[in-house]
């Protein structure tokens, strides 16, 4: 039984529906999206946990029956009595592409490790064979509470694999500097990198794919994944750069969550002993899947993954 624990933020989400001027409730967020994907995936051949905060309002009541419904496992979420969730909506261009708006100020989860300490944390993941985290994980929260986790995932680091989405939103860090040194701590720490090359040519203001690679490997990681869209992914591994395409083309729907479930397959590959090629392979799949859909987490009818997926 493999053990994978998320952190993050999970909000509800409302994307645009078939009618116009409508928008559908749903609950998503990066890590929770992978979250998500990743039980579908194993099924009960994991306990997939997802460590975050919720408030004592409707829709973080909502927000754990969607949890309850996904076979989460909910023992490491935290309430937090008088805060509340947070939301976004989503609308998409012509071809799919997505922006989102905001509304997560009072958001509980900014505040899930107020209380925790490094050793509490090591005390609670030291049981998972994965901890999965992102770089809006990181900017959510205050400078105290991010380094507890740090000192936690410095701690943890041995023994277990922790992967790593930098996932850089502008909006949510106070200086783009700030998540520069974030993404220096976390690749240090961190065992697999899977970073997107927009994010990477937006926060380090260099497109060089091999360049993006390197970066991360002189800070320590063990395994990159950079994910390139339509043009596929190219995955560093044991002083190898293999590229992997995307074997098929789709016009999306809606590209929310294509990144998270690439993500979720390909860690779930390998967790399962798959090599980098077929991890790679099964995470454009999945993905594919998912942009024809709308929002973060599309309908599990939809998906029928299996191990084989």
């Amino acid at each position: 039984m493999l053990r994978i624990v998320c952190i993050g933020e999970c909000m509800a989400e409302l994307a645009e529906s078939s009618l116009s001027n409508t928008y559908s409730l749903g609950f998503a967020g990066d890590t929770y999206n992978a979250a998500v994907y990743c039980k579908r995936i194993l099924r009960d051949r994991a306990v997939v946990a997802y460590l975050t905060a919720v408030g004592s309002d409707p829709l973080s009541t909502k927000m754990l029956d969607h949890f309850r419904l996904e076979e989460i496992d909910r023992r490491w979420v935290r309430i937090k009595a008088g805060k509340q969730a947070g939301l976004y909506f989503i609308e998409n261009d012509v071809h799919g592409e997505r922006s989102f708006y905001y509304y997560r100020s009072d958001s509980a989860a900014r505040r899930m490790f107020a209380e925790a300490t490094a050793e509490t944390l090591v005390n609670e993941l030291t049981a998972f064979d994965l901890i999965y985290l992102s770089g809006i994980t990181l900017a959510i929260l205050d400078s105290a509470e991010r380094q507890v986790l740090y000192d936690a995932l410095q701690r943890l680091a041995d023994g277990r694999i922790i992967a790593f989405d930098p996932n850089y939103r502008s909006v949510l860090w106070p200086s783009a500097e700030e998540a520069r040194q974030a993404s220096k701590i976390m690749g240090k720490t961190a065992t697999i990198v899977l970073t997107g090359s927009d994010d990477e040519t937006t926060l380090w203001h260099n497109d060089e794919r091999r360049r993006m690679i390197d970066r991360w490997l002189s800070w320590g990681c063990q395994e990159v994944v950079v994910k390139d869209g339509v043009a596929g992914c190219l995955i560093a591994y044991r002083g190898e750069v293999l590229h992997v395409p995307v074997l098929r083309k789709c016009v999306p729907v809606d590209t929310t969550g294509a990144g998270d479930s690439f993500c979720a397959a390909y860690l779930c590959g390998r967790l399962q002993g798959l090599a980098p090629r077929q991890a790679g392979e099964r995470g454009h799949r999945l993905a594919q899947r998912v942009v024809m859909h709308k929002g973060g987490v599309i309908p599990r009818d939809a998906t029928e993954l299996s191990e084989g997926t």
